[in-house]
């Protein structure tokens, strides 16, 4: 059986979705200390953990993420990251080589209902990330949640 932890980086976002939980005019815009979160990751492999998931906000906004990231993949671990995608194409070589999967948010794949639904970037140009990690190797799964007529 295969032991998960879930790491919500940061309250930080780049996407002002309608239908987040998030309360951004109350949020702190905290990042969770990179300190603690190797304690817990370390721990967490010594207890057999196979995979680290990353969540916030948006994770690719947090600025420690490739180091908490080698920490996993020296420990052996899968990095997992769950993402609206919009910063994809921003992300260096390395980020690449140490990411083993991907979920990216995607509420509608109508163009105008994207941009509605997430005040966020052009869907297109996250649906040519996606493509471009799936081709790098990477286990990419699309997050639809939402049925649009």
């Amino acid at each position: 059986m295969a032991v998960n932890l879930r790491a919500v980086l940061s309250d930080k976002c780049n996407y002002r979705c309608v239908f987040c939980s998030r309360d951004f005019n109350r949020t702190l815009n905290a990042d969770i200390s990179s300190e603690f979160l190797e304690t817990c990751i370390t721990a967490f492999a010594s207890l057999g953990g196979c995979k680290v998931t990353y969540t916030g906000g948006e994770p690719l906004m947090y600025p420690e993420l490739c180091r908490i990231m080698r920490l996993v993949h020296s420990l052996n671990m899968e990095n997992s990251i769950t993402t609206n995608g919009s910063l994809l194409a921003l992300q260096d070589e390395e980020f690449f080589t140490l990411a083993d999967a991907l979920n990216i948010s995607i509420p509608s794949f109508n163009p105008e209902e994207y941009t509605r639904l997430t005040g966020g970037t052009s869907l297109d140009d996250v649906k040519r990330s996606a493509v471009k990690c799936a081709g790098l190797g990477l286990k990419v799964k699309i997050n639809c949640s939402r049925t649009v007529h």
